[in-house]
């Protein structure tokens, strides 16, 4: 039994790479995220929500968009 344990302790050893040679991961920004509630129309939702999950996703990203172009509706 302990020749077993060790032979696939070398075999794991074997296969696992150095840490220099693991690919270096780009850091993602998140922003920060802020949960609120919101009253949307139906069809509004609907629309978003045809395309499957990830529709909160979406709206967001619309949001986003009209605020980087700097346009509001009154």
């Amino acid at each position: 039994m302990p020749q077993k344990l060790s032979r696939l302790r070398a075999s794991a050893e074997a296969n696992e790479l150095p840490l220099a040679r693991l690919p270096a991961r780009r850091p993602r920004f998140r922003p920060a995220k802020k949960k609120i509630s919101l009253y949307l129309d139906a069809d509004v939702v609907a629309w978003f929500k045809k395309d499957g999950p990830g529709y909160q996703t979406r709206i967001n990203r619309v949001l986003w968009q009209k605020m980087k172009d700097g346009k509001t509706t009154s």
